[in-house]
């Protein structure tokens, strides 16, 4: 066997001191140590000897290279960096702005370096002057609308994830019959719809599937919506309930019990209520509401409601109620005091007494009973004995010897601004029509109460008394007036019944509010009033006799009316809402009150599939429209397919559909996705047919579109991430915050750890989990931002139809492009000359993309040119292919010899070329460089990269030409062992930076299928590098063409390619710092460090981390600690999450020799540093500087302080 070449690699002093050596052994006269002219030569003879030996020593490398060029391997040329080109217009716009092809624009890529990015020649796109604003995603298995527009600022967002903004409420409001006070009592009847009960639930089985609550106090005085309290269901009345509530319980439950025997769609259900109602605004519409929502959010019930009533009544222990406020006259009554006077002590016409209550007298058309109870609470018979008698006969003449009380009020009219009475001439109060209503008031003396041991001779002066005697109104039995306000005047009460006989024994004076009560300001007091005006007769008049030395006696004293309470009873018939809001899918309902048919109250989510909402603030038409979804890193299953559709609402309404969405039409739109169905980030364009139209859907108006899954849907289930609760609209919603230590460290950590500490087990196996593969996911991605009006921008420059030369006919003819090196070319040949007219329409025909034809002013061709095809090589190409090989690196196009590959035809300036240049790892350049446009545009405000630019690459270099090229010689362009596999991947897509194929990875052990598991990693930086779906498919394509045809022929699931499992590496670190000035720049530096460290691509030494490999505690400890301003690692602790499993790092290692699975890198994870201080160094800013995320301080740390 021939040895290969001799490979001296001495340098020139070796081989000038090899010369001093010989010339020290052949020359005695001449000492070569000497500082001479001979040591100078030989000097510069070892400078000669060791160019070429240097010289020599590379002709094996020059003839290799020789070699490969013969083979026509070359340079790959640069790779273009790609960022996301954001255009923005004014939004006073009223049309799209048209962004063509070829768009430039200019990132500043350092103080004196710009970089340009064009837009690709394809790529125009419109941009829409409407500002994306809202993002709602609609999860229909788990009845869930998630808000999503907080990723609309750069937040990320699980889809169909977060908190649920659904609710299911049916408000009913009335202002009148729900003005209800602590402890009345409300009455709800439904109706269902009899033709709906074959699916639904029964009257019965609604209630108890329900909540009924009111909006007001709670027995606390808590405003807010608050439970009513059902009678007869376990309610706890109170010790001191009485037995008619007791009663009114048996009663409501038993004609449940016999309502429910006749009628399944009828049912009635009895509530107190703690506290009192308050007004609220719901929908903007204010009154007093009572509410239904479902007792279960996530089991919507099916009903429809054909009517619903309310029933109001006052309720109490013996049931009446106390009046907001009586008043005799102008002066205040109080029921505790035992004794109350309507009229006062001395009543004389107009005497008014004036009853207030809210509750009761605000429900028109209810049925009011004014009990007036004797003083004592028992009933008097119209006798009076002593001062704990009843009410006062109507007599005149009566006699009677009790004493004064020493609290009555006065007997004379009250100022009212109002009016306080109309009197009639004649005496008899309101007499006809004609003087039902005045606006007059009646002026008075306000007379106050007498002091104790006064008489009636006292209040009354010998004038008064005179004149009293004189008018013939008040003589005879007494009468009164019952009235309230209209809202213009006081009006007579018609209908009243009153059982007291004008207030002179007790009983019930009951009458019928009328419709038009209102309220009214009596003594500085506004409330609803009914008043009672003594318009004649009195309850007998004082008499005295005088005797001979002047004096006088009271013979007759006046017999006014005394009660010791009065209350008021009110029952208002069952009366409709006055106002029916629905609120559903964060939607409420117009008002439905006047609904013709009946009401479904709970409406589920509109959509059968997984929907993501998207809402503009202005219109959306024609198009291209394009919007960026940029989505965090995952795999999924080859198999998942989401087949997500686009449409737009076009706002044509559809009749009888009660969901919100679905009452609009939706039309599908012209879509081009290049997400893998929301799965992995990219751009969706998409054309309007027709335009949007503004719709409110949960609770925003604007113009939307949507994403339908149709196919696979993501599981919204699986480790609890649809498990948060309903929020309802009106709630506070307090969210959990993070937590302030790590998930799950105190789960698995058993307490405090050190560097080298493991956590005790209950067993000596490994861990559950350790070093099991996990599986693909199937979970909703995570959005981490929508960028509308964006599209790819490359740093590269298109030169279009460049001149590259001319033919001459002969045989392997080269031109070369002005512009090197090139990355995309396309080559047309001018073949007017040697096509007729036949051929020409013929390829036009075939191939009307690959042909272009010119002409002149009389419609005469003048150039005829067609498209050839970059190949390879010429191996395969026959005399009539049109092919040509391209130089990427040096701009050279190379056309055939007549045998392998056509000559293009003779002729002038018939080659020409459309190619793009640039690239380079340059380009790569950060989020938010791209300023300016290169060429301004019209109505573009401003240009922007929302990220940061990827992918960008130099020319391949020697070194990797010939690594790459011999292994292509190896394996020669077939896939056979494990290493061919991922040689030929690396080989043909540069763009990847790890290729491995383990056979221990398959997941078909002990079947026949056979399978070859490739995994590949993409360059970039981001934090979990993973394929796109279109770099899958080309690398199992690729990889399909070189494997064994056994592998590959029954169907092409014979070769797996994906990417990647990772492991997030979480390090919550202690540690102590000296001679730092800010502590917050410690954390972020540290926290920096340790991201770079644990980067799957580029972290630990610079190459990255291998797969199935974990860093060591020691290895992180070591990182932080070579920080500057870091004196020791005090504590470190890592948690590993792979998947569902979370372990510590110590356990891992501690149980398993292969801690990952061997398709699993690391990743950095989410990271807590805690810094302490001594007591020196805590002074000055850095004490200032305490954050919020700080740990406490660990126990033996008392001389530092810890941040």
């Amino acid at each position: 066997m021939r040895e290969g070449p001799t490979i001296d690699d001495r340098e020139q002093a070796d081989l000038f001191e090899t010369l001093l050596d010989r010339a020290d052994a052949y020359t005695d006269e001449w000492d070569p140590h000497s500082d001479d002219v001979g040591r100078t030569l030989l000097r510069l003879f070892s400078t000669f000897e060791s160019g070429v030996w240097n010289r020599l020593n590379e002709v094996p490398e020059k003839h290799r290279l020789a070699f490969l060029d013969a083979l026509d391997f070359d340079r790959r040329p640069p790779q273009a960096a790609r960022t996301p080109l954001t255009v923005s217009v004014s939004t006073d716009l009223d049309r799209n702005v048209p962004i063509p092809g070829g768009t430039q624009a200019v990132a500043a890529a350092g103080p004196d370096d710009s970089q340009l990015f064009e837009l690709p020649q394809d790529a125009g796109f419109e941009a829409t002057p409407a500002r994306l604003t809202t993002v709602v995603g609609v999860d229909p298995p788990t009845d869930r609308i998630v808000d999503h527009s907080d990723v609309l600022e750069t937040e990320s967002k699980t889809l169909f994830v977060g908190d649920n903004r659904q609710s299911h409420v049916l408000y009913l409001g009335h202002e009148t019959v729900l003005t209800l006070a602590a402890g009345s009592s409300l009455s709800i009847s439904i109706q269902l719809d009899a033709a709906a009960t074959a699916t639904s639930p029964t009257a019965e089985e609604f209630f108890d599937a329900t909540v009924w609550e009111y909006y007001g106090e709670d027995a606390t005085g808590t405003a807010g919506w608050h439970r009513l309290e059902q009678v007869g269901d376990g309610v706890h009345l109170g010790e001191d309930a009485g037995v008619e509530a007791l009663q009114e319980q048996l009663e409501s439950d038993l004609s449940r019990r016999e309502d429910a025997t006749t009628d399944d769609t009828a049912a009635e259900r009895t509530f107190r209520l703690p506290g009192q109602t308050l007004e609220c605004a719901v929908n903007e519409c204010d009154s007093r509401w009572v509410r239904c929502r479902l007792a279960d959010e996530t089991a919507v019930v099916s009903a429809a409601l054909e009517s619903v009533s309310l029933h109001a009544a006052s309720s109490g222990e013996d049931g009446g109620m106390e009046p907001d406020m009586l008043l005799s006259n102008d002066v205040p009554l109080s029921p505790a005091d035992g004794s109350i006077k309507p009229f006062g002590r001395i009543p004389q016409p107009p005497a008014t007494f004036y009853v207030a209550c809210e509750e009761a007298f605000t429900k028109p058309g209810g049925v009011v009973d004014l009990e007036f109870v004797p003083v004592g609470g028992v009933a008097a018979d119209g006798d009076r004995s002593g001062s704990g008698s009843g009410s006062g006969g109507g007599s005149s003449n009566g006699s009677n010897s009790g004493t004064a009380d020493s609290d009555d009020g006065g007997g004379g009219p009250s100022e009212n601004p109002n009016g306080t009475g109309d009197r009639n001439g004649d005496g008899t109060g309101v007499g006809d029509d004609a003087s039902r209503s005045s606006d007059a008031s009646d002026t008075g003396t306000d007379t106050d109460g007498m002091a104790a041991g006064s008489t009636p001779s006292d209040a009354l002066g010998g004038s008064e008394q005179s004149a009293a005697a004189g008018i013939g109104v008040l003589g005879g039995p007494p009468r009164l007036s019952w009235e309230y306000w209209n809202g213009d005047g006081w009006t007579r009460l018609d209908g009243v019944e009153d059982g007291t006989a004008a207030l002179t024994a007790p009983g019930t004076v009951r009458f019928e509010l009328p419709e038009d009560i209102a309220s009214t300001t009596v003594s500085g007091h506004d409330n609803v009033w009914i008043r009672s005006r003594l318009v004649s007769g009195n309850y007998g008049q004082p008499s005295f006799d005088v005797t001979r030395d002047g004096s006088r006696t009271i013979t007759d004293e006046p017999d006014p009316p005394v009660f010791g309470d009065v209350s008021v009873q009110y029952d208002r018939g069952d009366q409709p809402a006055e106002t029916v809001f629905r609120y559903n899918n964060a939607t409420f309902s117009p008002d439905l009150s006047n609904r013709s048919d009946s009401i479904v109250p709970f409406v589920d989510v509109p959509d059968d599939q997984q929907t993501l909402y998207l809402g503009f603030d202005d219109v959306l038409e024609n198009g291209p429209l394009s919007l960026f979804v940029t989505v965090e890193d995952a795999t999924y299953p080859r198999s998942f397919d989401p087949g997500i559709e686009w449409e737009y609402c076009d706002g044509v309404r559809r009749a009888g559909d009660d969901h919100a969405s679905a009452r609009y039409s939706w039309s599908k739109l012209d879509v081009r996705d290049r997400t893998g169905g929301m799965t992995e980030r990219g751009i969706v364009t998409v054309t309007v047919p027709g335009s949007t139209s503004a719709v409110e859907l949960f609770g925003h108006e604007r113009h939307w579109i949507r994403a339908r899954v149709t196919k696979d849907e993501f599981e919204t289930q699986a480790g609890g991430m649809a498990s948060d609760a309903p929020v309802p609209f009106d709630a506070d919603n307090g969210t959990d915050s993070a937590p302030t230590s790590l998930p799950g460290f105190a789960d698995v950590s058993g307490g405090d750890s050190s560097n080298s500490s493991t956590a005790a087990h209950a067993d000596d196996g490994p861990p559950a989990g350790a070093g099991v593969p996990t599986d693909r996911t199937s979970t909703p991605p995570v959005l981490e931002g929508l960028y509308p009006n964006t599209q790819w921008a490359y740093n590269t420059v298109t030169i279009e139809e460049e001149l590259l030369g001319s033919s001459d006919g002969s045989h392997e003819q080269s031109v070369r492009c002005s512009h090197a090196p090139v990355i995309d070319i396309e080559v047309w040949v001018d073949e007017l000359s040697t096509l007729s007219a036949s051929e020409r329409r013929r390829l036009t025909a075939e191939r009307p993309d690959a042909v272009t034809t010119e002409y002149d002013a009389r419609g005469e061709p003048t150039a005829f040119w067609v498209r050839w095809h970059a190949v390879a090589d010429f191996l395969d190409s026959s005399p009539a292919d049109r092919h040509y090989v391209v130089n990427r690196t040096l701009g050279l196009v190379s056309f055939g010899d007549g045998d392998h590959g056509a000559i293009p035809p003779a002729g002038q300036d018939n080659i020409r070329a459309t190619y793009t240049t640039g690239g380079g790892s340059d380009g790569n350049v950060d989020a938010e460089t791209i300023t300016d446009l290169k060429s301004s545009i019209a109505l573009v405000e401003s240009v922007s990269n929302p990220l940061p630019a990827d992918g960008g690459a130099d020319v391949e270099s020697t070194d990797t030409l010939v690594s790459r090229s011999t292994n292509s010689l190896k394996h020669r362009g077939k896939a056979v062992t494990a290493s061919d596999y991922e040689r030929v991947a690396a080989a043909e897509f540069p763009e990847l930076a790890r290729v491995t194929c383990d056979p221990a990875l398959t997941s078909t052990a002990g079947s026949s299928t056979t399978q070859v598991p490739v995994l590949i990693v993409p360059h970039t930086e981001r934090e979990k590098p993973v394929p796109s779906l279109a770099l899958k498919d080309r690398v199992r394509e690729t990889l399909t063409e070189r494997a064994p045809a056994s592998l590959v022929a029954a169907d092409d699931t014979g070769i797996v390619v994906r990417g990647p499992n990772y492991a997030d590496l979480s390090v919550d670190v202690t540690l102590e710092a000296t001679a730092v000035t800010s502590v917050s720049v410690l954390k972020e530096t540290v926290q920096r460090r340790l991201e770079a460290f644990l980067h799957p691509l580029s972290g630990a030494d610079g190459d990255g981390w291998a797969f199935g490999t974990l860093p060591t505690v020691t290895q992180l400890s070591s990182v932080i600690a070579e920080i500057d301003n870091v004196a020791a690692v005090l504590e470190c602790r890592v948690l590993v999450e792979t998947g569902a499993d979370r372990r510590l790092l110590s356990e891992l290692a501690a149980y398993s020799s292969q801690p990952l699975p061997r398709d699993t890198l690391v990743c950095s994870g989410s990271h807590q540093v805690s810094v302490t201080v001594g007591e020196s160094d805590a002074a000055g800013s850095v004490a200032a500087e305490s954050t919020s995320d700080s740990s406490p301080s660990l126990s033996g740390r008392d001389s530092r302080r810890e941040f």
